[in-house]
Order: structure tokens, then sequence, then C-alpha cells
């Protein structure tokens, strides 16, 4: 329709559409308009918020009214943007105020998308808020993130250490885990594919055999119940004959599901008396500058014990060595027995974010060895060992971070305290290097604090959950962890690269002074970028992505990425790993590439790519 032009003859005019059709050769969900737009009823402690949509091709309209009381605060209607949420904000009111406003999909509804419409109320001393989800129609909240217990998950590669197996002493620092079966539920909860413990419970039968005792075969069945596997670390004493370390383990080995893989013995280096019994180091360093004799030892014990499991028909994995990643080298070198199929390490970074270890050519007069990169990365150790394992995996089945804080006497220990959200950020980014690098497993210390989450023991407050149950934000990410990468593999046919990642000046990374009491560490600086595809899942694939940079005061970083390979895929949803909110990621086709822009702050995002 065209309106009439102006009496003094000038050519201005407008031109009004009142329909238009378009024909495309996409499918037909693809450009269907519905979206789930549920009427808008919120209460927020004495605030109210009512409204319908209007739908509109592209951006709903929500049109109501919202109720205060007078009080001081403001109401806000929010949805997640990278960088700075898409917010509008009205004041206080006694009375009705009308509430129009249109949602902000420039681009259109993404189909695969959930969009969050965060309605708060915040005040002096008062904070309410309500998400309302708003789905696309071929949303699954599955794909999303949503929780999902360990028996609807593809086996995963992600668990927790656990600690039933010494907890025997019902006043002793691990009284909690006798109740089992509280623990295995929170496991299972949180999706996790493994639990790590150690199984001491063993009664010698007349014919010189061993079996598993009462108080390990409980919570094992309770595991296997709840579709936990287990890695069941077993005792190996620097002074136990080799034969009985070889038939315990047998009798370990034989027990069924849930046992998955058999652990000989944790932590060499600092346990089970080798070093006091055979001398040298904990980095397996001897006296002479060569290889200490505790590690000879103990690889001929471990190769001995493998060798006898292996002739008994044991077909699960046999796991050895222990770390660290120095004794993990020295060991292989000696040569490590066919019969133990997985190497052990535990990648504790101490001090520094997680993909940064004390390992490397910086540590080489330390150690007398340097294994990793000249960055001393954690993926630069994986990938120098990874030649060396003579086919088999890594099994990563302690690494952590402690949630205690400082005070006047334990500012010297070899663990830095974090605080919960920066565990949670943590934990989240190493487990995505284990799984991005091949890791069989990758288990973090442990599922619940110890010692009552003693505020100030270091040992006691690396939990996912706190002592009395409650779930620190570490439990949530590694749910939402778990229900986006199980099953997940690294996506050979993707080639990722970051074009862009400045840094403001102020946010160049500090150096850690003496790490390991041996050398000045540097901070890592730069951006990850990791691909995966999911082989339950042709129709997906995952792109993983943070900034090495500790979590700090400042709000992010911009990095531009491209990804090849993906060619096929769009409807881009960020997700945060840590805080579960959602927003659509902008990106651009260039050739074949898909090139993004994303804004890193202190969580790590997955990009959720659909076919």
């Amino acid at each position: 329709v065209v309106d009439p032009l102006p009496d003094d003859g000038s050519k201005a005019g407008s031109l009004r559409v009142l329909s238009l059709t378009a024909r495309s050769d996409a499918p037909a969900a693809d450009l269907a308009d519905a979206i789930d737009l549920p009427a808008v009823a919120v209460d927020l402690a004495g605030w109210q918020l009512e409204g319908r949509w209007q739908r509109q091709w592209r951006r709903p309209v929500l049109t109501g009214t919202w109720r205060g009381t007078g009080e001081a605060g403001e109401l806000t209607l929010a949805m997640p943007r990278p960088g700075r949420d898409w917010s509008r904000r009205w004041h206080p009111a006694a009375t009705a105020a009308p509430v129009r406003l249109a949602l902000p999909l420039e681009e259109g509804i993404n189909p695969h998308q959930r969009y969050q419409l965060v309605v708060s109320r915040r005040g002096d001393g008062l904070a309410v808020e309500r998400v309302l989800d708003l789905a696309g129609p071929l949303s699954r909240p599955e794909r999303l993130g949503a929780p999902r217990p360990t028996s609807a998950l593809p086996p995963s590669r992600i668990g927790a250490c656990t600690h039933f197996g010494i907890a025997q002493d019902p006043y002793g620092p691990y009284a909690q885990w006798r109740d089992h079966a509280r623990w295995l539920d929170l496991a299972a909860a949180c999706g996790l594919g493994w639990i790590r413990d150690e199984v001491n419970d063993l009664v010698r039968q007349e014919d010189g055999s061993w079996r598993i005792g009462p108080g390990d075969e409980a919570w094992l069945g309770a595991a296997r119940q709840r579709g936990l596997r287990v890695i069941a670390c077993i005792g190996f004493p620097a002074d136990a004959p080799v034969a009985e370390l070889a038939a315990k383990a047998l009798a370990v080995a034989r027990r069924g599901e849930p046992v998955a893989a058999i652990e000989l013995g944790n932590e060499a280096f600092c346990a089970d008396g080798w070093r006091e019994r055979h001398g040298g180091d904990w980095n397996g360093r001897g006296a002479d500058g060569g290889t200490a004799p505790w590690v000879k030892a103990h690889l001929a014990a471990v190769n001995a014990v493998a060798e006898h499991l292996r002739q008994a028909g044991v077909a699960i994995p046999v796991l050895g060595i222990g770390g660290p990643a120095t004794v993990i080298a020295r060991e292989l070198e000696l040569g490590l027995s066919p019969a133990v199929t997985g190497v052990v390490d535990h990648p504790y970074s101490h001090v520094t974010p997680p993909e940064t270890v004390w390992f490397g050519p910086r540590f080489a007069g330390r150690d007398g060895i340097a294994p990793g990169d000249a960055a001393c990365s954690q993926a630069g150790v994986m990938a120098w060992l990874q030649p060396r394992l003579g086919g088999r995996r890594l099994w990563f089945t302690e690494f952590g971070w402690s949630t205690y804080r400082n005070d006047l006497a334990n500012t010297e220990e070899q663990f830095a305290a974090v605080d919960e959200p920066t565990q949670a950020a943590y934990l989240v980014r190493r487990h995505l290097l284990h799984l991005a690098h091949g890791a069989a497993a990758s288990i973090q210390y442990a599922l619940a604090d110890d010692r009552g989450s003693d505020a100030v023991a270091p040992e006691g407050n690396f939990g996912l959950v706190r002592a009395d149950g409650t779930r620190k934000p570490s439990w949530f990410a590694t749910r939402r962890l778990c229900s986006l990468f199980a099953g997940a593999e690294r996506d050979p046919a993707a080639a990722v690269s970051v074009l862009r990642a400045p840094l403001h000046y102020a946010q160049t990374p500090a150096v850690v002074p003496k790490a390991g009491g041996a050398a000045d560490l540097p901070l890592p600086s730069g951006v990850e970028a990791l691909a995966f595809h999911h082989p339950e899942d042709a129709a997906l694939r995952t792109l993983a992505v943070w900034s090495q940079l500790p979590p700090g005061p400042h709000p992010g970083r911009s990095a531009e990425l491209a990804v090849e390979g993906w060619s096929g895929f769009g409807h881009p949803v960020a997700i945060g790993l840590c805080s579960g909110r959602r927003w659509d990621q902008p990106f651009r086709r260039d050739g074949r590439r898909l090139v993004l822009e994303v804004v890193l702050a202190d969580e790590p995002l997955a990009i959720r790519w659909f076919r």
C-alpha cells in the first residue's frame, strides 16, 4: 500500500508492507517461528509481574503489568549475553505499571535454544530471582546440559575419589564416609562415570587365597546399583611379600562389576614406605643424580604383580606407577611390563591454574629429568609422555584444588587456597584438557570434604560437596560438564585456531616465585579452544573455550576463533559451564571456516553446534 504523496510535489512518501512471503529450501522446522511462550506470572517477595506474549516474526513481545510495594529496589528483566547481559529495568512503584518489551532476537529464534528470561528484584540487602525457560521447537534439554544421572549418560571418563575404604574409624577424619549410600547418591546425581577408592578389607581364606570383606563389599554393591564404575586401588606397601600383593590384587580384580580397573598402590613417592626402605627423593632422583633405588624396587614389584594378574586371565585394566611425571618418565625408561595396561598420574597444579604444572625443562635442575615443555604445561607433559607409553593410556586418578582459607599458620602449604567459584572453573578446565588429550579417566580429588570442612585445613576442603553434604559450585559445574561431555571425544576432523585474543596490559599474568621450591613459574595467558564430537549424537559438535588467566577483577577478554571441518553445522548455543547461562553465539561463515568472537569471563564455555 503506497500512501499518497504530499501536496507540495515532493517525491517523498512511505511504503507499508502488509504481508511478506519468502521461499526457502531449508527444512521447514528450521523456518518455523514456533517457540514455547507460556503466560508470565511471577511473585518476587511481594512484587508481581504478569503478562502474555504477542507472537511476532523473530521477536516475540511481552506485554503486561508489574506491581511494586513502594519499597526501595528495582525490577529487572534480562537475558544472558556475553560480556554484559541484555536487560530492562523499572524503578519502584506502588501501583500497576505497564511492561512492554521485545526479546533481543535480532537474528530470529534459534530452534535449538531454550532462552532464559531472568526476572529479578534487587534492593538493599534483598535479591530474588526467577528464570523462565522459553523453548525453541527443536530444543532438547539434555543437549543443553540438563542434569542427568550416571545411569542416563553414555559411559563417562569423569569421576571423583571417595574414602569408603578407610572410613572404619567412627571418630577419624574420614568417619563421614561410613554412610556410603549418601555419598554414592550424590556421585550418581552428579553424573560421574567413575569413583576411585581403596579396597583394603581383604580376608584370607583357608586355602591361602583372599576375598573382599563385608565392609568393602557393601559400598561396592551400592556403587554397582547406581551404575558407577570403580577404580579399585589396593594397598602396596614396600615391606609386603610380592606373592601376597599379587594374591590380594587378584581377589579384587576378579570381583567383577563395578570394579572396572585395578590400581596397584597409591602414590608410592610419598606413601607405603618405598622411599624410606630403599632411598631416594620424591621426584625419583637418587643421591647420584640418577634414578632413585626406590623407583627401581617399586617398578619390579609392580611388574611382578601385573604379570601374575595377566597369567591369571585378568581382563580389566591394570594400572601402575602413580606419578609424579618425573617418576613415570623414569619407570617407563627402565621398562614397564606390558601387563601394566594403564599409567597413573596425579597431576596436581598446587599453586597455579590447571593448564600449568611444575615439571619441564625449567625444573630439570631439581628433577634430573624434564618431562614436558618450556611452558610447563599439563598439555606438554601429556604430549611428552604419549609416545613413551607403548600404546597405553594415561589415567589421572587424583588432582584438585582446595577451598580452605589461609590463616597465620598455613601459608607455607604446598596447595594454594582457592575460593569455591575458582575451584569449579579450574576443575572443569582440567577435566576438559584430559578429555581432549585422550586420558582414559579424569578423577578429581575428592567427592566430599574431609575433617568436617575445617576452614583452615588444606587437606579437608578438596570436595565437590561440603562435609555436611551441601553442594559447592564445583558439584553443579561438574554435573553440567558430565551432562554435556559424557562420551565426548576430541574431533579429529576439526581444526581450531585462535586468530586474536588481546589482553589489556593490566591483565598481564603474574609469576609464581620458586614454585616447587625450584624455579619461577610464569602463569599462562592464552586461550584454549578444543573441539569435540559425540559418537552417540552425530548431529552435534561442541567447542570448549576458556581463558587461561586465573579469575580476577577484570570483566573478561574477547577472542576471535576459527573452526574448520564443521561447515555443515550452525545454530550455535553458548553455555557457561559453571553458571548454566545460555545465549545464541554469533558467527559468520568464511568459506569453509566458521569464525566467531567469544567473550570470556571466569568460566569455561561449551559452544554447541547443530547439524
